[in-house]
């Protein structure tokens, strides 16, 4: 069994959108300042958990990576933030499905926890 445990300090938006094993994302910065953001992650045999903060608001495009559901949960926000063209704020649960495109905007100070299985 082989556990990887990961953390990364991201400083660029093009460095968090490479940040998590598997998926393929685009992230543009629409607020003014510099970035700062993290990803924590814990990948397992079968799953993936990761916590992923930011401190801008960015607009996310990418793809949920095939053969696998997410669950995320916002557990801080900034404001009001929109996915799928559904707006979601703190406490929101969001559930994608396999090859999912996402298009996504963030609020500031956005902390999300997600599952990946």
């Amino acid at each position: 069994m082989h556990t990887l445990v990961r953390c990364n300090t991201l400083r660029d938006v093009d460095d968090a959108a490479r940040s998590l094993s598997g998926w393929r994302q685009e992230y543009s910065q629409l607020g003014c300042g510099p970035y700062a953001g993290s990803v924590h992650s814990l990948a397992l045999p079968q799953a993936e958990v990761f916590v992923e903060s930011n401190n801008l608001a960015l607009h996310q495009s990418s793809e949920v990576p095939h053969n696998t559901v997410v669950l995320a949960l916002a557990l801080q926000a900034g404001g009001t933030g929109w996915i799928a063209g559904k707006t979601f704020d703190a406490n929101t649960m969001i559930v994608l499905g396999d090859g999912h495109a996402l298009d996504f905007r963030s609020p500031p100070q956005l902390t999300v926890a997600a599952l990946v299985v």
